[in-house]
């Protein structure tokens, strides 16, 4: 398998079986470092980078771990103190370069192929009968090389151009982007994020809106909401766990019980973002801001992130 057939397969398993968020999060920081290791497969990956990265337990490493072996995705040897763990990602492709050079050698087939179809079909029919646009499927034909099928069919046109867009994003031709996108959702990476995408763009229909670059970026950033891996209340919770103050987890917990509509919708405040607006604002203020948030029933459509909303609020002197 290559890369986006072991994505494909990694959300085929989960129809049958759903993973749970540290799974998919602990096999996808997985791939990808197989993939920034130019695919070496079996490798090595410290611990201590999966704990920071993920911001999740050993314990819970661990149990991840077993879990994706039970499930045919991976293979581990368990490391020690002088060992590093060592992983290995099961279907991978034994050279991912060849395959690579494979589908460039499918692109360039296809757009040929393509072109010399339409020319013999057009031949075929008699001039007063010719139709300016092009049947929707064409014959299937062997290359030369593998002896690979291809279908020609518009929608599996498009899905190569988006899948193509995908891997531009993984082989980092798009940084500037991605870094806009990791400040503006508080994101550590973009890539883990493709999979979901992906998968929410072919269940919406919405293939058309992102085969050029452009439109790729543009559906993404507004559809990010949709297809994040934690929910804003997951996150809530997870913030309210770790939280180190007493009064920022007492914040967590009256914000989940009074304003659920905007807890369910808004990013929430981070211990950090909590802290920098109390100094400012004091808890009097926020609150208020916050319940006169909650009856706004345009937010989800104008709002995505509660701390960019109450700096808004708050700096207008709206409360």
């Amino acid at each position: 398998m290559d890369y986006i057939e072991l994505i494909n397969e990694f959300w085929k398993q989960n129809g049958f079986k759903p993973f749970g968020a540290t799974d998919t999060m602990v096999y996808f920081y997985l791939l990808h470092q197989c993939h920034v290791r130019g695919w070496l497969n079996p490798f090595q990956v410290q611990t201590r980078d999966i704990e920071y990265h993920l911001s999740i337990t050993r314990k819970q490493i661990g149990e991840s771990k077993n879990r994706l072996r039970d499930r045919g995705m991976i293979d581990f040897t368990a490391g020690s103190r002088k060992d590093t763990p060592t992983y290995t990602i099961l279907g991978l492709s034994s050279n991912m370069f060849l395959t690579e050079t494979q589908s460039e050698t499918q692109t360039e087939t296809y757009i040929e192929t393509y072109s010399e179809t339409q020319t013999e079909t057009y031949q075929e029919i008699p001039p007063k009968e010719r139709s300016p646009i092009p049947p929707k499927e064409y014959t299937p034909k062997e290359t030369d090389n593998n002896n690979i099928l291809l279908t020609r069919t518009r929608e599996e046109a498009e899905l190569w151009r988006f899948d193509k867009l995908l891997q531009e994003v993984v082989d980092g031709k798009h940084r500037m982007w991605e870094d806009e996108m990791r400040k503006k959702h508080r994101i550590d990476n973009v890539v883990d994020y493709l999979p979901s995408f992906r998968s929410h763009v072919i269940a919406n229909a919405k293939m058309t809106a992102v085969t050029d670059v452009n439109g790729f970026k543009r559906y993404f950033n507004v559809a990010f909401r949709f297809f994040s891996k934690s929910s804003p209340l997951e996150l809530l919770g997870q913030y309210e766990a770790t939280a180190k103050t007493g009064r920022y987890r007492s914040f967590c917990g009256w914000y989940a019980s009074n304003t659920p509509n905007v807890a369910s919708e808004l990013l929430p405040l981070t211990e950090e973002e909590f802290t920098r607006l109390m100094d400012v604002y004091g808890s009097e203020k926020i609150g208020a801001a916050v319940m006169a948030i909650s009856n706004r029933r345009d937010l989800v459509a104008k709002y995505y992130s509660l701390y960019q909303t109450l700096v808004q609020w708050l700096d207008r002197d709206f409360i």
